[in-house]
């Protein structure tokens, strides 16, 4: 009997439009997070240059940005990872038990533990909105100047006087830099001024829902494992 697949296309089939489908299951409702790649697994296994930002996306799977990515800068709030736990544990509240643990726990070598300011961006070229958790020293060191591209409200401007204006979502450059030290070695996030505008851009609706899930998180648990190439806690 002749059961050839080319004569099937009469099958009966769903309605739902493939290129809808395709659209609505593709994004995770996971916030995926892009990092600075100085060793471990991304370099050893995935190829990924040290000095590049990257997005893991999972166990097989990186996606390598190059030595610099522009960003629009939306949200901050604070945040402590214990990487020791599987999947690692993740606070959100500085004056929290389990935040000040992993906080005091993060002065200790090789803790697994990192805290710091998580910023949320849009980066341009994987058109994806992204965590940056600056969690070790290097990166709290720079976190500063990443700060000064968040939005400010005119209730904000006014209440921080005549030197500040309200301004949306600020475009940021950032890049990386290389620090040697006598026993260590890594690399470091650098913010920079983005001198092209970005373009294309999702609905505001989109990042009014993106930042309010970003900023009212609350839960204490499970996060992806952030401690492979982070550099650790320099």
């Amino acid at each position: 009997m002749t059961n050839a697949l080319s004569n099937l296309t009469s099958l009966p089939s769903s309605k739902v439009n493939r290129t809808d489908l395709a659209k609505r299951y593709a994004a995770s409702s996971f916030l995926k997070r892009a990092q600075v790649v100085s060793s471990g697994k991304l370099v050893n296994e995935k190829g990924i240059k040290p000095g590049n930002w990257a997005i893991p996306v999972s166990d097989d799977e990186v996606t390598d940005l190059g030595n610099s990515i522009d960003v629009l800068v939306i949200a901050v709030r604070d945040k402590a990872l214990d990487t020791n736990e599987k999947p690692p544990v993740a606070a959100y509240d500085p004056e929290g038990d389990l935040y000040k643990q992993i906080e005091e726990r993060a002065a200790e070598k090789n803790s697994g533990c990192m805290y710091g300011p998580s910023f949320l961006v849009y980066e341009r070229s994987s058109g994806q909105f992204l965590e940056i958790f600056f969690g070790n020293a290097s990166g709290r060191q720079e976190a500063g100047n990443l700060a000064d591209f968040l939005p400010v409200s005119e209730a904000d401007a006014k209440a921080l006087g005549p030197k500040f204006k309200a301004q949306g979502p600020q475009a940021a450059t950032l890049s990386t830099k290389y620090i040697k030290r006598p026993k260590f070695s890594w690399w470091a996030p650098v913010v920079g001024k983005c001198s092209t505008p970005f373009k294309e851009l999702p609905e505001t609706e989109e990042f009014v829902k993106q930042a309010t899930k970003f900023i009212n998180q609350k839960d204490e648990g499970p996060e992806v494992d952030e401690k492979a190439d982070e550099g650790r806690s320099r």
